[in-house]
C-alpha cells in the first residue's frame, strides 16, 4: 500500500492580507451581512498581479483535478479548532484554455477568502469574543485524490477518522477513536450523510450494522463525485457547484462498489458481502474490514497516535483511497488533513444520583460535555406533532430566527429536536448552520416514532459542538433509561410560536447535570433543582 500525502501548494496569510487591502475590501466585509453580496464583491476583485504569475505558471505544469481548501489562523488551532465554515472547491482543471483554467482557480480562492466573511464564520469568532478582523486565511492547493471514470472523478472512498469516541458503545472505549467512511468523496461524511461508523481498535463491532433491517436503513444510497462534464463550469458561493451525486447502480458499473459492497436477499434475509447476488445494492465495507483486501484499520490506527503524539491532543483526520485496480497495481492511502480535538480531557466529577421521573426534563446514557450549567430559563424545541421531514429546511430558518433574538438579549437556550442536527442531507436531520444555533448552549437530539437516526461524529458540526463545548444529549427511544418529558413541555406556556417552533421561557433555571466520564446526562425541571 502507498501511504502518502497529496502534491500540495500553499499561499501564504500575507497575500491574503494584500488583496483585502488592494481591493478595499476589510470594512465591507466585516460589515456586511448579505453572504451572496460579499461572494460577488470578492469576485469582482482583483488578486495581486504576483500571485497571477505564480498561478499561471503552476497551471502549466498541473493538469489534473484540484482541490482548493481553507487553512485559518483559528480554524487549525489546538484551543478551539473548528471545521467546514469555510469553503472547499474542487475543480475539475480540465478545460483546453489555460484562461478558463486560470479563472477558476482564481475564483475559488477569491471564495475561500470571501467564506471567511460569510455569517457562521462570524457568528462562531463573535462566541469565542474574538473578532473576526483577528483571522487570517492561507489557502491549499492540493491535488484531488480519486480516478477518472467517464466523466466523474472520485476515491473509492473517503472518510474521517478521530482519536476521541464521544458516543463508544459495547466494550469500545472513548480513546479507542471512530471512524466514518463512505465511497467517493469526503463530503458524504463532513456533511453528516449516510457513512459507516467503526473503531479502527475493533473494526467488526458495528452498532449500526447489526441486522438486515439496520444495514438496509443505514447504508449509504448515493455519494459525491466531480464532474468532469463541464470543463467552464463557473463557480459561485455554494462550492459544491462541480460535483455531482450519483445513485450505487453507477458505483456498480464503475467498479467500485464491488469491493465495498454488498447484496440483500429478501428471499433468506440476509446480507452477502460482495454484489454478486440479485437484489438491493447496500455499502457494507466487508470486505475491508473482514479481510486483507487493505489494511484500513491498522493505517488508521497508526495514524492516530502518531498525530495524538505529534500534536500532544486528540486529532481528528481526513483520508481518501484508491484501490488497486486493472489500471492500478496498487492501492493508495492519502492523508488530506489533520486538525486538533477538543477531547479527552479529564472530568470533573458529577453526581448523578437516581432521581424521581417527575422531576427529571430529559435524561440520556449518552450525554457529550462535563459540568453542571445552572442558568438556563429558555427552551427552544421542534414540536413533535409538526415535524416534517420534508420541511427541515424551513424549520432551520425559524430556529435561525429565534436564535437570532435570543442572542440579541443575550440569553443562551436550550434546543430540542428530532434527526441528525446539522447534517446536510435534510432528509436525515435539521440541516442548522451555525449561524442559526450560535447562541445555544445544549441540544438535545431526540427520536421520534419512524424518525431514528443514529448521530455522526465525523461531521464539521459536530466538531464544532465539541470544540465550543456545548453540551449534546443523545435521547434514544430504544433505550430504557432514555426520557424527555413532552407532555410537560407542551404545558409550559409559550413566548412565541412558530408553525414548527415553540419557545418556552421558565420563571427560574434548569439544571443541566452531565457525567463526562459514564456519559450520563440530566436535566431537571426548574423547581427541582434541591432533588439530587
Amino acid at each position: 500500500v502507498k501511504i502518502a500525502v497529496p502534491k500540495t501548494a500553499v499561499i501564504g496569510t500575507d497575500i491574503f492580507d494584500q488583496f483585502l487591502d488592494d481591493n478595499n475590501l476589510r470594512y465591507i466585509a466585516i460589515q456586511e451581512t448579505d453572504d451572496e453580496k460579499i461572494a460577488r464583491i470578492f469576485l469582482k476583485s482583483q488578486l495581486p498581479d504576483t500571485l497571477i504569475s505564480d498561478l499561471e505558471f503552476f497551471l502549466n505544469q498541473i493538469h489534473y483535478p484540484l482541490a482548493v481548501r481553507s487553512s485559518s489562523l483559528l480554524e487549525d488551532s489546538q484551543y478551539q479548532p473548528f471545521a467546514g465554515l469555510y469553503s472547499t472547491y474542487m475543480l475539475p482543471n480540465n478545460a483546453s484554455s489555460l484562461k478558463v483554467r486560470l479563472k477558476q482557480l482564481s475564483d475559488a480562492i477569491k471564495l475561500i477568502y470571501a467564506s471567511t466573511f460569510y455569517q457562521s464564520p462570524k457568528a462562531y469568532i463573535e462566541a469565542l469574543s474574538r473578532g473576526i478582523e483577528e483571522e487570517k486565511m492561507a489557502i491549499i492547493i492540493q491535488e484531488l485524490v480519486g480516478q477518472r471514470f467517464g466523466d466523474s472523478f472520485y476515491p473509492y472512498f473517503s472518510g474521517v477518522a478521530q482519536s476521541y469516541n464521544y458516543y463508544p458503545v459495547s466494550y469500545l472505549k472513548p480513546e479507542d477513536g471512530i471512524t466514518q467512511v463512505a465511497l467517493g468523496l469526503g463530503k458524504t461524511v463532513v456533511d453528516g450523510g449516510k457513512a459507516l461508523r467503526f473503531s479502527p481498535r475493533h473494526p467488526n463491532i458495528l452498532p449500526q450494522f447489526s441486522t438486515p433491517e439496520e444495514i438496509l436503513e443505514h447504508s449509504q444510497r448515493e455519494f459525491y463525485a466531480l464532474d468532469l462534464s463541464n470543463p467552464s463550469v463557473k463557480l459561485s458561493k455554494d462550492d459544491d457547484v462541480t460535483l455531482i451525486k450519483h445513485d450505487l447502480s453507477r458505483a456498480e458499473q464503475d467498479g467500485t462498489l464491488a469491493p465495498i459492497g454488498g447484496v440483500y436477499s429478501p428471499n433468506n434475509h440476509m446480507i452477502y458481502d460482495g454484489i454478486y447476488h440479485e437484489g438491493p445494492r447496500v455499502v457494507t465495507f466487508s470486505h475491508v474490514l473482514k479481510s486483507n483486501i487493505f489494511p484500513l484499520s491498522s493505517i488508521l490506527s497508526e495514524l492516530l497516535e502518531l498525530g495524538y503524539y505529534g500534536m500532544g491532543c486528540p486529532v481528528q483526520i481526513e483520508f481518501a483511497v484508491n484501490l488497486a485496480s486493472k489500471g492500478k497495481k496498487q492501492s493508495e492511502f492519502y492523508f488530506l488533513q489533520i486538525r486538533p480535538m477538543i477531547g479527552g480531557r479529564e472530568y470533573s466529577q458529577v453526581i448523578i444520583e437516581d432521581i424521581d421521573q417527575k422531576f427529571i426534563l430529559c435524561r440520556t446514557s449518552d450525554a457529550l460535555g462535563n459540568g453542571l450549567i445552572s442558568d438556563i430559563s429558555d427552551i427552544v424545541y421542534v414540536k413533535p406533532e409538526k415535524f416534517d421531514a420534508s420541511r427541515t429546511i424551513e424549520i432551520a430558518g425559524e430556529i435561525g430566527k429565534l436564535n437570532s433574538e435570543l442572542a440579541k438579549l443575550g440569553r443562551k437556550y436550550i434546543l430540542i429536536g428530532p434527526g441528525r442536527w446539522g447534517t446536510a442531507d435534510s432528509w436525515l436531520g435539521i440541516p442548522v448552520t451555525w449561524d442559526q444555533i450560535s447562541n445555544v448552549r445544549v441540544i438535545v437530539e431526540t427520536d421520534l416514532d419512524g424518525y431514528a437516526i443514529e448521530p455522526s461524529q465525523g461531521t464539521h458540526f459536530f466538531h464544532n459542538l465539541t470544540s465550543f463545548q456545548i453540551a449534546y444529549f443523545c435521547i434514544r427511544l430504544n433505550k430504557k433509561d432514555d426520557y424527555i418529558a413532552w407532555d410537560w413541555l407542551n404545558q409550559q406556556p409559550a413566548i412565541s410560536e412558530t408553525k414548527f417552533l415553540r419557545h418556552i421561557s421558565l420563571p427560574s433555571s434548569v439544571e443541566v447535570k452531565i457525567d463526562g466520564s459514564s456519559r450520563l446526562g440530566i436535566i431537571l425541571k426548574p423547581k427541582y433543582h434541591s432533588v439530587g
